[in-house]
């Protein structure tokens, strides 16, 4: 009997390790087959033998583990199918989606890998106490070890400064300012200012939202009037709760005065950005994470005013698009969080400017949207129902001498219960290459997750707002970057 149990229990020991090493061996493809939220069969690739191939032989017991029916090659309208391609950066194996072949995942083929070693845990050097003016010691970055995404890997750059901060700040906006730097963060709560001059960080006044905002949502910055001094616009989201209807995401925003950070708007009740110095304003509606309308907003006698004439009509929430490279032109998030140039008076994509680059799955801040229709997972039971849904607002895109900038997710949080959060997030500059895009990478990489940034100056500067969760719940950071 006790020879039986023990069997038993060296069997489930090793199915446990098994899965991790499937999971840590093709996290992409673990990541999204674990949220689809469709039909549960995968489509063989056409000429592969997945049983015959002992580097993809893994990905048959990880399909099957996730609970999803395996089918010979052929077409598929419905579940997912997958695709051995190979390219100049070798073997890849893709997972579409059979509705419209859209790319969910994508990971390098390699040799068989045997269980991994558990990471060692990252340890951010920092001085903990801010609630004054502090002496802040520069600490010497450590070289990445592991990125889950396929770009360089350059050697840190020796004494960055970076510290701690007080709370847990979802969003940032800086600019240089005599021999320091002016810094806003987001918090839950509210806005607050502080000062970084040198080695010294000091918080300033702080702006709290006349509202019960539940979440921070966006931060943005410019200089609306002309005058040499910037404006602040932030956006918090009010949840409410219904058990029948679902969570609903209320939005609140105020454009504050840098002078003072007292609000100079009533409270727009929109998504609110300050791209090219110009205002814009997009609302919600009551299914819909955003309307099609953007509207100007216009200071009049040192206040905000909504205009009534709209800007444009889009169909992309305005943080996931930005004008560039030119005024006919837009940079823009798909689906596949990939980007692409689109004609802005067309709105339609230009064939051959999608920029292939892994920028990793990002999770940042959301709106909760109730669904007209509620939707069931499986059966028909009031646990099946999903009154709601969550929709990720664009990771921050930002324009700098002729480049843009954003973030790439390549860091992971880990399986639960089990390891720790392992590979880099960075940032990484697009440039225009033809009729086409590329990617270069002038920061270094981090060992922490990137919730925003900001870029100022001339060589371009960077400061990072990290935290130990992705979901910006553990221990916040701030780290000033210097160009590579």
């Amino acid at each position: 009997m006790k020879r039986g149990f023990k069997s038993i229990v060296l069997m489930v020991v090793f199915l446990g390790v098994s899965s991790l090493a499937l999971a840590s061996q093709w996290p992409q493809l673990t990541d999204r087959l674990e949220k689809w939220q469709g039909d549960k069969e995968v489509v063989m690739p056409e000429g592969v033998d997945l049983f015959a191939d002992p580097a993809l032989a893994p990905v048959v017991e990880l399909l099957l583990e996730q609970g999803f029916a395996v089918l010979p090659e052929g077409p598929s309208e419905k579940g997912l199918t997958l695709e051995v391609r190979e390219t100049a950066a070798g073997k890849r194996l893709l997972l579409k989606r059979g509705s419209d072949n859209a790319i969910v995942a994508m990971e390098k083929i390699g040799p068989a890998v045997p269980i991994a070693a558990k990471p060692e845990p990252v340890v951010l050097q920092t001085p903990r106490n801010t609630t004054a003016v502090h002496q802040i010691t520069p600490v010497s970055a450590q070289q990445p070890r592991v990125l889950s995404v396929q770009h360089p890997q350059p050697v840190m750059t020796p004494g960055e400064l970076m510290f701690e901060i007080p709370g847990n700040p979802v969003q940032i906006v800086s600019w240089p300012a005599g021999d320091g730097v002016e810094l806003y963060l987001l918090y839950h709560d509210r806005v607050q200012h502080f000062r970084s001059r040198g080695n010294y960080f000091e918080p300033l006044e702080s702006f709290k939202p006349a509202a019960d905002v539940s979440r921070g949502l966006r931060l943005t910055c410019g200089d609306l009037d002309g005058d040499g001094q910037p404006e602040i616009g932030a956006v918090w989201s009010e949840d409410i709760h219904d058990v029948s209807e679902g969570t609903d995401s209320l939005l609140h925003s105020w454009v504050l005065s840098t002078a003072s950070l007292k609000p100079i708007s009533d409270d727009l009740k929109g998504y609110v950005d300050f791209s090219d110095n110009q205002g814009r304003l997009q609302r919600r509606e009551s299914y819909a994470a955003f309307a099609p309308e953007i509207l100007p907003l216009q200071m009049k006698k040192g206040l905000v005013v909504v205009g009534t004439t709209p800007l444009q009509a889009t169909s992309h929430l305005l943080y996931g698009t930005i004008a560039w490279p030119n005024s006919e032109q837009s940079l823009v998030w798909n689906d596949d969080q990939r980007l692409m140039l689109q004609a802005r008076s067309k709105h339609q994509r230009i064939p051959g400017t999608t920029l292939l680059t892994d920028f990793g799955d990002y999770q940042g801040p959301y709106v909760s949207i109730p669904l007209k229709n509620p939707e069931y997972r499986s059966g028909f039971s009031a646990t099946d129902q999903v009154l709601a849904k969550e929709v990720v607002l664009a990771r921050r895109l930002v324009k700098e001498h002729g480049a843009v900038y954003t973030l790439i997710r390549g860091r992971s949080k880990g399986l639960p219960l089990v390891g720790g959060a392992s590979g880099a997030d960075r940032l990484v500059r697009i440039e225009q290459s033809g009729r086409g895009l590329q990617a270069e990478y002038p920061f270094a990489a981090v060992d922490a997750f990137i919730l925003d940034f900001a870029v100022y100056g001339d060589p371009a500067q960077a400061v990072l707002l990290l935290n130990e969760k992705e979901d910006g719940s553990g221990t916040a950071y701030l780290r000033f970057q210097s160009h590579l």
